[in-house]
């Protein structure tokens, strides 16, 4: 006689128990691009946890960041104007030149004819060499003028700061896939996370 004994099937979850210390496999330090207060930070950002990608960990205040943004825009406006104003001022002192030039040749031909001295005429010559470099002056104001609008220019974020888990930004393509991460936390003052 044969005796069968039907085996029922049950759901199993294996599990292991161990003793000692546990290393994550990879360690992300994370070191925000720009300073400022963190405020917020994942109510699940602790050891342990699972987090999709794509999930905010940290946002820094981006207060100054902003007051940053709308100084370098002040700053543009200013330089538009401090341009205008200084082509206007080309535009008449070009004009002051030429009659300062039309000047000294008119006393110059003067002078040939007894009519006038010459220290008349070197008045005349240290006022149009005065005005000369004040063209020169303008137009190297005006020459500097790009290079102070692309200095002014120079990206500043306006938006809120963000640590995302993200698969380029914590494994940089070393590891396929990495949709969901889970999170060991190694001090929190120095923000550094491991992920395993």
């Amino acid at each position: 006689m044969v005796r069968v004994v039907e085996a029922p099937v049950i759901e199993l979850v294996p599990m292991a128990e161990g003793y000692g210390p546990v290393h994550p496999a990879r360690v992300w330090t994370a070191v925000a691009q720009v300073a400022g207060r963190i405020i917020e930070i994942h109510p699940k950002l602790r050891n342990g946890e699972i987090l999709p990608e794509d999930e905010l960990l940290v946002r820094i205040d981006p207060t100054d960041y902003e007051l940053a943004l709308s100084q370098a825009q002040a700053q543009l406006a200013e330089l538009d104007v401090q341009e205008e104003n200084s082509r206007a001022s080309l535009t008449i002192e070009e004009r002051n030149l030429k009659l300062a030039n039309q000047d000294i040749e008119r006393k110059k031909t003067l002078l040939k004819k007894n009519t006038l001295s010459q220290s008349t005429i070197d008045d005349a010559e240290r006022v149009m060499l005065g005005t000369r470099a004040t063209v020169q002056n303008l137009r190297n104001t005006l020459a500097l003028v790009p290079t102070q609008r692309r200095e002014r220019q120079v990206p500043i974020p306006s938006r809120s700061y963000r640590l995302i888990l993200n698969k380029s930004f914590l494994n940089s393509g070393r590891r396929p896939n990495p949709e969901v991460q889970r999170l060991s936390l190694n001090d929190r003052n120095v923000r550094k996370w491991s992920f395993g």
